[in-house]
């Protein structure tokens, strides 16, 4: 399986979400194609689809805050995002599900397959 049809079966599992994070999978996946044409699923390449998740996640975070499309987004609103700010990778989830929070959604609804979380985790509480 290539990871982006990964992604297209995440894509796909998310089909009910709001309109605003299918827009955010949409461009996730136009962004990581032409940079993942023929990358395939293997040991070491999974990380490649939680990452690709987890720009889909930022996506929908950046636009839902500034009111913009997710094609909107730049490449810095999303760096301002994943900035560590001084935090260890590991304190950036519980910073980002606050966001999602504030949002007006559950992160923990939905379970990504390895980590236990889930990025389409975007049902509104």
């Amino acid at each position: 399986m290539l990871v982006l049809e990964q992604l297209r079966q995440w894509q796909s599992e998310d089909s009910d979400a709001p309109a605003g994070w299918r827009a955010a999978w949409e461009r996730a996946l136009d962004l990581l194609g032409p940079a993942w044409p023929t990358e395939e699923m293997r040991p070491g390449t999974e990380v490649l689809a939680d990452g690709g998740a987890a720009l889909t996640m930022a996506l929908y975070i950046v636009s839902r805050e500034q009111g913009i499309a997710p094609a909107d987004v730049s490449r810095a609103q999303v760096g301002d995002l994943i900035d560590r700010q001084g935090e260890t990778d590991t304190e950036i989830p519980p910073r980002w599900e606050s966001r999602l929070r504030a949002l007006g959604h559950d992160p923990e609804a939905r379970r990504w397959p390895r980590t236990g979380q889930r990025p389409g985790a975007v049902r509104t509480v």
